[in-house]
């Protein structure tokens, strides 16, 4: 499924399918738990990372 969100991604830059698009493959997630050496910056503000919106079940 990896593929198909970039070549979407790659899509919507050369203007294939709208560029709302690729708003719906990622959601913004906050991190629980980090691991060893992950920097979180200041106050924590690199916790938040984009998720995939689907998963493929496999």
């Amino acid at each position: 499924m990896t593929v198909v969100g970039e070549f979407l991604r790659f899509a919507a830059v050369l203007g294939w399918v709208p560029a709302d698009t690729t708003a719906l493959l990622s959601q913004p997630k906050l991190l629980s738990f980090t691991s060893p050496g992950f920097d979180t910056g200041e106050s924590g503000q690199r916790r938040q990372v984009e998720a995939a919106v689907f998963r493929c079940a496999g």
